[in-house]
């Protein structure tokens, strides 16, 4: 087999699971070199001298569409969802009117004390949404940019409520930019009428001997209750 001697930058858009520095074209077989010697599934062969798998063309433009697909039809809605409200729900729920997927990423924080764990919120939003499985729940820390990508996605969701959330998801959204250029950040109004609602005013308002009613979904109410009334006996009673 002769080997490709003018290899071409790989396309960044496209991924695929595993590493590639470059990639040549030669008739009709595609050679891609690779950083290990794992030979990928996808491979039609392996040239040992030469260190490159080969590909046949048709096989390779395949893998591209459906990579390409899947990107652009997946989004993350980030958050600390302590506790998931309407508002959240709407945003996703539209959110699949636009997207085929939606990761929504749960902030572990551990600077922060939420009132509900990780564990509860993940299973929270999980059982509101259980009826979806174009819904997945996920935890995460550290940078965004870093779990969008590794969860083979590039759009970012985030609610906008008024005006005094446009400067910080403003900011945010640049600095994601300048750390992950391919990441783009996709800005969502909520419905009118969870347009002054938060995770922060729900509690406060159910502390408070408040109605939640159009406020969160009634599986977290009773997940409320049932939290405020274990540390805070008589509550609500």
């Amino acid at each position: 087999m002769k080997r490709v001697e003018k290899l071409r930058e790989y396309p960044s858009p496209i991924r695929v699971p595993f590493n590639i520095i470059a990639m040549g074209d030669e008739t009709s077989r595609l050679f891609l070199v690779t950083k290990n010697d794992t030979m990928p599934p996808e491979a039609s062969g392996y040239n040992e001298l030469t260190n490159n798998f080969f590909f046949d063309k048709s096989k390779f433009n395949k893998m591209k569409e459906k990579e390409l697909l899947q990107i652009a039809k997946k989004a993350v809605y980030p958050g600390s969802f302590d506790p998931i409200t309407n508002g959240h729900v709407d945003i996703i729920q539209r959110g699949l009117t636009i997207f085929d997927k939606i990761l929504v990423a749960v902030l572990e924080n551990p600077k922060k004390e939420p009132l509900f764990s990780t564990e509860e919120r993940i299973s929270m939003i999980q059982e509101v949404f259980s009826k979806h499985d174009n819904i997945e729940v996920k935890v995460f820390h550290g940078l965004l940019v870093e779990f969008v990508k590794n969860n083979n996605a590039k759009i970012v969701i985030r609610g906008l409520r008024a005006v005094s959330d446009f400067e910080y998801e403003f900011q945010m959204a640049l600095m994601n930019r300048k750390l992950d250029p391919e990441i783009e950040t996709f800005f969502m109004m909520p419905s009118v009428s969870y347009s002054f609602l938060s995770s922060n005013l729900v509690k406060e308002v159910f502390m408070l001997g408040g109605c939640l009613k159009d406020l969160v979904p009634s599986e977290i109410e009773k997940k409320l209750r049932e939290k405020f009334t274990k540390e805070h006996p008589g509550l609500n009673s």
